[in-house]
Parts: C-alpha cells; sequence; structure tokens
C-alpha cells in the first residue's frame, strides 16, 4: 500500500525523477506519467479504504485486479524490453505475495 501511495505522488509530482527510479528506457510526455500517477493514487485510495473497512470480500478482488496488472505487465515488458516494465513487475510480485500471504493469516485466523 506505501508503494502505491509513493509510486502515485512520486508521478503526480515528481514525473521524470520518479521514471528514471523505476529504470525507464523511454520519454515519455509529462501529462501522460502524471495522469498514470492520479491513477494511481485512485487505485492507491481504494486498497486502503478495503483493508481500514476490513472488507474482506474485497480482499480477493485486490488480488484479481493485480494479477491483471500482472498479465498486461508481463505483455508490456516483452513488447518493449523497457525496465520499467520489469521494476512495475517485480514490486507487484511482492505486494501480490504479501497480500495473499496476509489473506490467507486472515482466513485461518477467523476460522
Amino acid at each position: 500500500m506505501i508503494v502505491l501511495w509513493t509510486a502515485g505522488l512520486g508521478l503526480l509530482f515528481f514525473p521524470s525523477c520518479t521514471l528514471h527510479l523505476l529504470q525507464n528506457n523511454t520519454n515519455f510526455d509529462s501529462m501522460v506519467v502524471r495522469l498514470m500517477g492520479m491513477f494511481v493514487i485512485g487505485l492507491a485510495s481504494f486498497v486502503s479504504l478495503t483493508y481500514s473497512y476490513k472488507l474482506e470480500k474485497l480482499y480477493v478482488w485486490t488480488i484479481y485486479i493485480r494479477l491483471f496488472f500482472l498479465i498486461t505487465l508481463v505483455v508490456l515488458f516483452s513488447l518493449y524490453k523497457n525496465l520499467l516494465f520489469g521494476v512495475i513487475l517485480s514490486i507487484l510480485v511482492l505486494g501480490i505475495v504479501l497480500t495473499v500471504v496476509a489473506y490467507q493469516f486472515q482466513e485461518n485466523g477467523t476460522k
């Protein structure tokens, strides 16, 4: 969740610096990068609210959405060979693993 907020705010307010940190090797218009930051902040808000309100039924959906992102990033990385997609993919996989582990602990604890 912290990663989503950091990435979203970074893309919105410091687009070129954030892209550099994410190992980007392509030129993107800052307007598009800032727009992407806006959507990442929206996703971060959704995930934050889901966890803070303990909406268990939505936990699984955060995993499904991330799996969709994972598939899309694999395709983008294979098409463009931009390390940006590889770095985001690595962060996403870590997030999926941590979410699945936390979800399993939570499920086992409530039974």
